[in-house]
C-alpha cells in the first residue's frame, strides 16, 4: 500500500533534526562532515566530496545551520541549500524516494502532523569556549589594526588599486564611503598541510584592496582582502582573494560590503568588481556580499523596500541558485525583488556584470523595471 506523505508535514518535522537524518541516509558518503558536525566551520568537520571525491579530504562541509536547513557545500560542485537537494544530489534520487527516506529516518509511516520520536540524540548548539573568546579578541584587534593602516582609494599611494579596477573598466570609484580601502603592504598567509598537522606559511607582503564587511546595522564584522601587484594585477599567489579569519563573536552571516549609503532601492551582487560595475552603470545604491553563501543570507538595511539582485551566470549555477534563494526569502518578507542575470558570452564559461561592463559598456545593462511608488 502506498504511503501518504505530505511534503510540508515531513519537512517541517525534519527541521532541527537534519544532522541526524543525514547521518542515517548519507552517513557513509558524508563521513566526518556529519560525524564531527558542531555548528561551526572546523577542519575536523570537512570531508571528501560525496560525489566526486577529491584528493584533499576537505572539499565538502555542512552549513553551520545544517541542523535546521540540511544544507552543505562542495568547493567544486557548489551549494545545496537544503537537506532534500543535498540528499537528491548525493544519492541521485528523485524527490519521492528522497521524501520517503527522510520519513523513514523520522519514523513517520504516514503524514499525520504528529511529532516523531527520534532515536538519535539531537544536536544542541554550544556556546563559544574561553579559548574561542580569547581568539576572537585577538582577531578583532588584528582586523582593526589592518583597517587603521589603510588609506582611501583616492589617496596618492592607492594607485595600484585604481590600476586594478581600471583594468576591469571601473574608473568612477571616489572614496566609496571609506568601505573599500587600500593597504600598501599586507602580509598574505597560506595553509600548509603536513602529515601530522596544519601550519600557516607567509606568502610575503603585497599591496591589498581591503573591504569592510558590516551587518545590516552598520557594525564591523570582518574584512575581505584582494592581494594585488604594484601595476594593478592580482598577486601571483595561491588565493589572492581572502576573507578574514572567522571571528566567533562576529559571524558574517547576513553581512556585506556596503559600497554606498542605504536607500529605498538597493542592488546586491556577489563580487566586488561586479557590485562596482552595477553601481557605475545603473547608479544604484549597492552592497557586495563577497560570495554565494553571503548572498543567500544577505540582510537588507532598514528603509530598503526594493531589491535588485545582480546574479552571476556561472556554469555551476551556484550564483543563480543563491540569487533565487535570496529572492524567495525577501519576497516572503513583503519586499519587491528582481533578479538581473547577464546573458552568456562567447568564450566565457562564467559571466558576471563586471564582464558585461568590460565587453559592452553601460549599454549592456538593463533598464530599471517599473518600480512601485512610495506608499
Amino acid at each position: 500500500m502506498k504511503r501518504f506523505l505530505k511534503a510540508d508535514d515531513v519537512l517541517s518535522q525534519a527541521k532541527g533534526n537534519w544532522v541526524n537524518i543525514l547521518a542515517q541516509i548519507c552517513g557513509q558518503e558524508l563521513g566526518t562532515a556529519v560525524d564531527n558536525f558542531s555548528g561551526k566551520y572546523t577542519k575536523s568537520s570537512r570531508y571528501f566530496c560525496p560525489v566526486h571525491g577529491g584528493k584533499s579530504g576537505e572539499a565538502f562541509t555542512l552549513f553551520k545551520d545544517a541542523d535546521e536547513s540540511g544544507g552543505g557545500v562542495c568547493n567544486s560542485c557548489g551549494d545545496f541549500p537544503d537537506g532534500v537537494k543535498l540528499i537528491m544530489w548525493i544519492k541521485g534520487w528523485e524527490f519521492r524516494p528522497t521524501l520517503e527516506a527522510i520519513a523513514d529516518a523520522l519514523n513517520i509511516d504516514n503524514s499525520s502532523g504528529s511529532l516523531p520520536v527520534m532515536e538519535r540524540k539531537k544536536y544542541v548548539p554550544k556556546g563559544p569556549t574561553e579559548k574561542e573568546l580569547n581568539d576572537a579578541k585577538r582577531l578583532i584587534s588584528k582586523r582593526d589594526q589592518i583597517i587603521s593602516g589603510c588609506v582611501p582609494l583616492n589617496h596618492s599611494s592607492a594607485l595600484p588599486a585604481r590600476r586594478y579596477f581600471a583594468r576591469r573598466g571601473l574608473t568612477k570609484l571616489g572614496m566609496l564611503g571609506g568601505q573599500v580601502l587600500f593597504h600598501a603592504s599586507l602580509e598574505s598567509w597560506v595553509e600548509v598541510k603536513t602529515k601530522n598537522s596544519i601550519e600557516w606559511k607567509s606568502e610575503g607582503y603585497y599591496p591589498a584592496i581591503v573591504s569592510i564587511v558590516r551587518n545590516s546595522n552598520g557594525e564591523v564584522l570582518n574584512i575581505h582582502r584582494t592581494f594585488i601587484t604594484e601595476d594593478g594585477y592580482k598577486a601571483g599567489i595561491e588565493s589572492p582573494r581572502k576573507m578574514g579569519a572567522s571571528i566567533v563573536t562576529c559571524p558574517i552571516n547576513g553581512g556585506s560590503i556596503q559600497l554606498t549609503p542605504h536607500a529605498r532601492i538597493m542592488g546586491v551582487a556577489e563580487g566586488l568588481e561586479t557590485a562596482l560595475a552595477c553601481r557605475e552603470a545603473m547608479e544604484l545604491a549597492m552592497h557586495c556580499t563577497g560570495n554565494a553563501n553571503l548572498m543567500r543570507s544577505w540582510q537588507p538595511p532598514v528603509g530598503c523596500e526594493i531589491v535588485i539582485i545582480f546574479a552571476d551566470n556561472d556554469k555551476s549555477q551556484t550564483g543563480i541558485l543563491a540569487a533565487q534563494d535570496l529572492y524567495e526569502r525577501l519576497t516572503k518578507l513583503g519586499m519587491t525583488v528582481f533578479i538581473a542575470l547577464p546573458l552568456e558570452e562567447d568564450g566565457l564559461e562564467n559571466v558576471d556584470w563586471a564582464d558585461v561592463l568590460e565587453i559592452h559598456g553601460v549599454e549592456g545593462f538593463p533598464e530599471l523595471p517599473e518600480l512601485p511608488e512610495v506608499a
